[in-house]
């Protein structure tokens, strides 16, 4: 099931108003960003399965020690685009 963002990408390019053969690229590029959390460690993991799995449990030991700075940080960033994004439309 499409996720929300997903769902919002597709109506922002529709709405555009550009060539088809431009939305589609758009939406393969979307997709190849959003997707991109799986399909990278995939591709590293064909070629070396145990350096891969090493580093991967090395990022998710990191983030689980630092679950609360690394929600906050992306709280703060997508807080601080709202704040910005709001004061210039004023």
């Amino acid at each position: 099931m499409p996720g929300a963002y997903y769902l919002a990408a597709i109506a922002v390019v529709l709405k555009s108003g550009s060539a088809p053969p431009a939305q589609i690229s758009a939406l393969v590029i979307f997709n190849l960003l959003l997707f991109s959390i799986a399909i990278v460690p995939l591709v590293f993991y064909t070629r070396d399965p145990a350096g891969t799995q090493s580093s991967v449990d090395e990022l998710h030991g990191w983030i689980q020690a630092h679950q609360r700075l690394v929600v906050a940080s992306i709280a703060g960033v997508i807080g601080g685009y709202l704040v910005v994004s709001g004061v210039t439309k004023l």
